[in-house]
């Protein structure tokens, strides 16, 4: 059930619906906490912050992410895909 609201937030990145984003992944939290769909979550998260320009707001889930990275196995083969790339967004000092 939490990829779909990962999937939700990642719709409204593309859009710059950043509330309907933070919506998402608070979302995706309260519906799977054990799954690494929750770094993700924490990276769109980070991101959507940065969207509102709030600092604050980035660091803590960039430290989120960083925190619940460690929980999960690390892949053997990269995923080329994925959107965890989240420092391509301009992020707010």
């Amino acid at each position: 059930m939490a990829w779909t609201w990962e999937i939700e937030a990642w719709f409204a990145l593309t859009q710059s619906r950043w509330t309907d984003m933070l919506e998402a992944v608070e979302a995706g939290h309260v519906a799977e906490q054990t799954h690494s769909v929750g770094v993700q979550l924490y990276a769109h998260k980070a991101r959507a912050a940065a969207g509102m320009g709030d600092a604050r707001l980035v660091r803590d889930s960039l430290g989120r992410t960083r925190e619940a990275r460690p929980r999960y196995p690390t892949r053997t083969t990269p995923n080329t895909t994925s959107s965890l790339s989240f420092f391509s967004v301009a992020t707010p000092v």
